[in-house]
């Protein structure tokens, strides 16, 4: 039997799928399980949210190639920042350790003044990143905080009477309009920024599929090796640039993965492989059904994965 394809997204399905696992979206033909008021919730359903949307949304826009480049850095950036602190971190333990007396005066001396080249070194490379990695998210983030300042400032001279009425209220009403226009204008950058991130983390997903898929299919002699040795590479190459990208996004956003922004309960059944990787262990919570480890959404009642 062929393998289906979502409509919605285009990935491939499983054959027995009634929901698709990348995207929650139901399969045209499979009927629909019966799901409970308490498992299906609009927060949790991609039905209901759209339902709830408008019947026309504005189209986004592809990446700009510029900002993928700033994004690239952007990525780069908050690694070499995570591993700053970690080396500010441990200049704070050698320092301890020291008082304590586990460390000798001259052994301490020495691996501070080796720690404190490393993050001599890193703020350097940061310094040299911070003028490249500038998206337009962070630049109206910039004016507006440029412009409140101004307000503020304005208010204290007119306070100290140092400003006529009549100037300051028409500043006002410039800067409170800037600052309305900034707004809006933040909001869309948002949401461009969390369409690119979620659409990437679903290329991101597929990509690692398959190139798990050709390995087991080199294993069956469907495929020969060479074939799917450049096939993986391609595909890792592609998955590092998606990689780097995301993580500048992640990094622009404030979260450090699509899940890590949710407080994980004691009762979830996620298991963290590693500190970007967040995967269940096979099985939907919902309805119990087995489910591929990456996948976000049930394909047996179309729930989202928690």
């Amino acid at each position: 039997m062929p393998r289906r394809t979502c409509d919605h997204c285009g990935r491939r399905l499983k054959s027995r799928a009634k929901f698709c696992s990348y995207c929650g979206e139901p399969i045209s033909g499979s009927p629909k399980s019966p799901i409970s008021n308490e498992s299906f919730t609009p927060s949790t359903s991609r039905q209901s949210s759209r339902e709830a949307e408008p019947e026309t949304q504005p189209a986004i826009e592809p990446m700009p190639q510029v900002v993928e480049a700033a994004l690239i850095l952007r990525g780069k950036m908050a690694k070499l920042l995570s591993e700053r602190d970690m080396l500010e971190e441990e200049m704070e333990t050698v320092r301890v350790k020291q008082l304590v007396g586990e460390l000798l005066e001259a052994a301490a001396k020495k691996r501070l003044e080796k720690i404190k080249a490393k993050i001599e070194r890193l703020t350097k490379e940061i310094k040299e990143f911070e003028g490249k990695a500038s998206t337009p998210l962070e630049q109206l983030e910039q004016e507006h905080i440029t412009h409140a300042e101004r307000l503020q400032k304005l208010e204290t001279l007119y306070q100290s009477g140092e400003v006529e009425q009549s100037v300051y209220d028409r500043l006002v009403a410039e800067y409170r309009d800037k600052l309305a226009d900034i707004v809006q204008k933040l909001e869309v950058e948002r949401v461009k920024a969390q369409h690119w991130l979620s659409e990437l983390e679903a290329r991101q997903q597929q990509l690692e599929f398959d190139k798990e898929t050709f390995g087991v299919r080199a294993k069956l002699d469907e495929l020969p090796q060479s074939r799917v040795t450049r096939r993986q590479q391609n595909l890792e190459q592609e998955l590092s640039k998606i990689s780097q990208v995301v993580a500048g996004l992640r990094a622009l956003l404030g979260v450090s993965s699509t899940s890590i922004s949710r407080e994980a309960s004691p009762k979830s059944s996620r298991v963290t492989r590693s500190s970007s990787k967040v995967t269940h262990p096979g099985k939907c919570p919902n309805c119990g059904g087995s489910v591929p480890p990456r996948s976000k959404w049930c394909y047996h009642c179309g729930n989202m994965i928690n």
